[in-house]
């Protein structure tokens, strides 16, 4: 038994330094997170407005920071509350999704005349 125990305890130290040695890279460093970019100061407002309705910002432009993808969510998502965010304001902004909002076509529109080259995807929440 002792025997038994002596070789499960050597495959064992056995993985673990094959372990170590495929996560150590072999020696390479591991570089550096890319720096973290500010939302620009005449986007803050639009920023802080989309989260306070619950709202994500999905990315930003990795250089200037400008906003270029937005999820909001939420019947308390219309018309008034689209225009009054502002997001006709962001220039860089590429992709606007709506997942159960109670946006109309009007306000579709509305926007897109703003920003003619923003894709709109109207989509229904997870349940």
């Amino acid at each position: 038994m002792q025997q038994v125990n002596d070789r499960n305890n050597k495959l064992i130290l056995g993985f673990f330094v094959s372990l170590y040695v495929a996560l150590s890279g072999c020696g390479e460093r591991i570089p550096p997170p890319p720096p973290v970019v500010k939302v620009p100061a005449d986007e803050k407002t639009v920023h802080d407005k989309i989260l306070s309705l619950a709202g994500e910002v999905g990315e930003r432009d990795s250089k200037t920071g400008q906003i270029t993808i937005v999820t909001l969510q939420g019947k308390q998502v219309d018309d008034k509350a689209l225009n009054e965010l502002g997001l006709a304001s962001l220039k860089k902004l590429e992709i606007l999704e709506l997942r159960s909002t109670s946006v109309t076509k009007k306000g579709f529109i509305a926007l897109g005349k703003a920003l003619p080259n923003l894709k709109m995807v109207r989509t229904k929440a997870d349940p």
